[in-house]
């Protein structure tokens, strides 16, 4: 009889966390898609010059690219609640292959971030000033904003 109340409360647990889970994960989905609304949009990517000067004039930048990262936090969250769900059945070994997965995904999208939302709001900050050398700044943000390589 014991094991029956065991289960139970066991199931009631995952049943709360699965739902968990799934609630993080759609707020996960609407903090990327805001995030991704705030973030300058309105230049041409392929026309350099006056994306970065979008790029320095934009107020929400850091909070658009923290929101995203929020984001995809919280989606790789609920994926690893989830994988906890289903490890010890059949699936165990693909269950932890995801976990692996979601957490290098994770780490992909801090990088990418840190990259530019960081370093690219940075640089073109410095390039926007009257000041500076311009040309050798322009090449620097052209290489890391580039996202076709």
């Amino acid at each position: 009889m014991p094991n029956v109340i065991k289960d139970a409360i066991m199931d009631g647990n995952y049943e709360r966390e699965a739902r968990f889970a799934a609630m993080i994960a759609m707020i996960g989905a609407l903090f990327l898609l805001v995030g991704t609304l705030l973030h300058p949009m309105h230049e041409d990517p392929n026309m350099p010059a006056a994306a970065f000067k979008e790029y320095a004039a934009d107020p929400n930048w850091v909070a658009s690219h923290l929101t995203q990262l929020s984001g995809v936090f919280l989606m790789v969250a609920s994926l690893v609640l989830l994988a906890r769900r289903i490890a010890g059945g059949p699936a165990g070994a693909a269950v932890t292959l995801g976990a692996v997965s979601a957490a290098a995904s994770l780490a992909v999208a801090a990088a990418l971030q840190a990259v530019d939302g960081i370093a690219l709001k940075v640089m073109v900050n410095t390039w926007q000033r009257p000041r500076g050398t311009k040309k050798t700044l322009f090449s620097i943000l052209y290489l890391l904003s580039d996202k076709s390589r």
